[in-house]
């Protein structure tokens, strides 16, 4: 298969597999590595954006603290969450960081 041809065949496997809203912003892209980039920052965000996500979460978890009705699974669940947010953000969580927090 040529060059070429791969190119087209992967952007068009693109196009048909995202949304109306990405395929918009993408839509004029000729190049695979062109739509993958544009992509790629529209869903994660710039490296600044990401930074700025994480420094808001660790702010967050620095002052995290159970609610007054709030049960000790409830309160768990919550912090997953949040340390699920910052590794999606390449920014893990020490299980030992999450027991302190609980305890």
């Amino acid at each position: 298969m040529r060059p070429v041809n791969a190119n087209l065949k992967t952007i068009n496997k693109i196009f048909c597999v995202v949304g109306n809203q990405k395929f918009k912003r993408i839509s004029k892209c000729t190049t695979r590595k062109e739509a993958w980039l544009i992509l790629e920052t529209s869903h994660e965000g710039t490296n600044t954006m990401k930074q700025l996500k994480l420094q808001i979460l660790t702010t967050k978890f620095k002052t995290y603290r159970i609610l007054g009705n709030e049960t000790i699974s409830d309160f768990y669940a919550r912090m997953c969450d949040m340390s699920n947010q910052s590794f999606d953000l390449e920014n893990e969580y020490l299980n030992s960081k999450l027991v302190r927090k609980v305890f």
